[in-house]
């Protein structure tokens, strides 16, 4: 898990940096500039038109007229590159082109000027910060989730392909590669597989429908890679037309496509869940998927209308459109409780505590000293400072440790408090002599004090695990070769049931385990709280598990008869009502009712 933490933070962090650059290129730097004009297909291979021209701007102003037609074999590669590969062209960098008109070729010469960032981008920068940080949070506070790392690895990808995508440098080989990995290419298909990868995670099993809609989302996820570096490989050698890889319907079609099978992947995903399930795939479909129609919408207009005013306007909707999705994203984590927030106060408070604690420290101590400091020479007063300065260098560790402990307490004093009593109550399994009250004890303190929406317990019965005791649903039999018992009777270790193909139903399953042989298995459902499991409430659930597996091992192999004749009957009933329930399904899915 510390690799996942490590790359998917690193990665959000890149993309951030990624956008601060763009921001910086753009406003202190002057690298990016604008024409005033917007091209369309000429509908002859390699040769674009001048669809519009802005009054005001640069190609009005160096003599482009609306029709003018562009051979992309009469320029040289950087012209190439400004002109498709690029939103806008480089700032101040002369365009050298030959133009036909009227069946003229004039010699032209365009230097695109720059003009200050309106408000709008601003906006949409601020989305980028704000999705890259969000990306950033729940990767570090919940790697071992799939559902976060592929969430964090979404948000991360889209951030820095949209930055490159508006990104201009004074180099037309790192543009033409920014091209190809852009939104609009290999990072813009990463970002999509892994948000239909995320809507697979819920609902499940996935119907076959579901099926299909995800494959054709990947499909067409793929195929945009492959556009974005063919249409790179067109620009840069001239090969084959590149004018049908950036400006004809067909490249409006793959990006549409893309993005529209990821936001019906995600409608699938949400229609087919239920409850706390429902509400975390929810909230991260519609929020990006907001803004995945709105970027569709689009571009879907600037085809049919192909002038500098829509495309303006569509910028500046996308732009006040995007702070829908940090926003739902932030309130799905505020108000839904998807994620630990209070992690991040937590180190927050304690980076911020020591800082205080070292700074004031060192302030202190110099002042304390200012005096006499001041009184002796030179080779003194740097010997002092340098000693105050290791002192407090080596207590860094000593002080973190004390306030991390500090704040942990302050911040997670319920959730310490519920492990202590977990712990308790498996120091005192061994001490129960009633099978049942046993049971029903572990399974009492564990909806008390971990706060779960369902536990279970299962036990070996004929071939499979049945549920011998369980709160909230009673699951149905599990053959024993279920891939998560599997798991379990290798590892003897809690596994994560979203990682399986499994018919347990729940969050976490753990391991039961008495003289190296799986006795039972526990199993924990969704919180009530809709919070993920903290890895200290796993650990103190996990030893639980191992003190009732061998309670309950004393107590079924040392039992009186009417003890095991108990457990007995507690399994044929398990297996009994499995046996009622399968016979009223299949009578319901054959549109009959049982007879009264």
């Amino acid at each position: 898990m510390r690799r996942w933490r490590a790359l998917l933070t690193g990665l959000a962090v890149v993309a951030a940096g990624l956008v601060v650059f763009v921001l910086f290129s753009r406003n202190a730097l002057a690298w990016t500039g604008s024409a005033g004009w917007s091209l369309e297909p000429a509908g002859r291979q390699f040769v674009v038109n001048v669809a519009a021209v802005s009054p005001n701007g640069a190609a009005a102003r160096d003599g482009v007229h609306p029709g003018d037609a562009i051979d992309l074999r009469a320029v040289a590669f950087e012209e190439r590159v400004f002109l498709l590969a690029l939103p806008a062209p480089l700032a101040g960098h002369v365009l050298p082109l030959t133009v036909e008109r009227a069946g003229r070729m004039l010699r032209l010469d365009v230097v695109p000027i720059h003009k200050p960032m309106p408000w709008d981008p601003w906006v949409g920068y601020a989305v980028l910060l704000w999705m890259a940080a969000f990306g950033a949070l729940i990767a570090w506070r919940a790697p071992a989730m799939p559902e976060a790392r592929l969430l964090s690895l979404a948000l991360s990808c889209y951030v820095a392909g949209i930055a490159l995508q508006w990104l201009t440098v004074p180099a037309p080989g790192l543009d033409l590669v920014f091209s190809a990995i852009n939104s609009n290419g290999v990072l813009g298909a990463i970002s999509l597989a892994a948000l239909v990868r995320f809507s697979a995670l819920f609902g499940r099993p996935i119907s076959t429908l579901r099926r299909v809609v995800d494959g054709v989302a990947y499909a067409a996820a793929a195929l945009l890679a492959g556009y974005g570096i063919i249409g790179a490989l067109a620009l840069g050698t001239v090969w084959f037309d590149p004018v049908v890889l950036y400006l004809s319907m067909w490249a409006v079609g793959v990006i549409c496509c893309a993005q529209a099978f990821v936001i019906v992947s995600g409608t699938c995903a949400i229609a087919a869940s239920r409850g706390i399930e429902r509400q975390r795939v929810a909230w991260a479909a519609i929020s990006i998927g907001t803004l995945l129609a709105a970027t569709v919408c689009e571009y879907v207009l600037n085809a049919l209308v192909p002038t500098v005013e829509m495309g303006r306007a569509t910028q500046w909707a996308v732009n006040v459109v995007s702070i829908v999705a940090p926003v739902g994203l932030t309130y799905s984590v505020l108000s839904r409780r998807l994620l630990d927030i209070g992690f991040a106060l937590n180190r927050a408070a304690v980076f911020s505590g020591v800082s205080l604690i070292l700074v004031g420290s060192f302030m202190a101590v110099e002042w304390a000293l200012g005096s006499w400091v001041v009184t002796a020479n030179h080779v003194t007063g740097t010997a002092v400072s340098i000693a105050v300065a290791l002192v407090l260098g080596f207590s860094v560790r000593f002080v973190h440790g004390r306030v991390d402990h500090v704040v942990d307490r302050l911040f997670f004093r319920k959730r310490h408090a519920q492990e202590a009593a977990l712990l308790r109550f498996a120091r005192d399994a061994a001490f129960i002599t009633d099978l049942g009250t046993l049971l029903q004890r572990t399974v009492d303190e564990i909806v008390q004090h971990v706060e779960a929406g369902s536990v279970a317990i299962l036990m070996p019965d004929r071939g499979a695990f049945a549920s011998a005791y369980a709160r909230g649903t009673a699951p149905p039999a599990v053959d024993e070769n279920d891939p998560a018992l599997v798991s379990l009777r290798a590892r003897k270790e809690p596994v994560d049931l979203h990682a399986f193909r499994t018919s347990l139903d729940g969050e976490y399953a753990f391991p039961m385990v008495s003289r190296g042989e799986l006795i039972g298995v526990l199993v924990c459902g969704l919180k009530r709280t809709g919070d993920s499991y903290a890895p200290d409430e796993i650990a103190a659930l996990a030893t639980l598990a191992m003190s009732v597996a061998a309670a309950l091992d004393t107590l079924t192999t040392g039992a009186s008869g009417v003890h095991a004749e108990v457990l007995e009957l507690r399994l044929e009933f398990a297996a009994l009502r499995d046996d009622v329930r399968r016979m009223l399904d299949e009578l319901a899915s054959q549109g009959r009712s049982p007879a009264p």
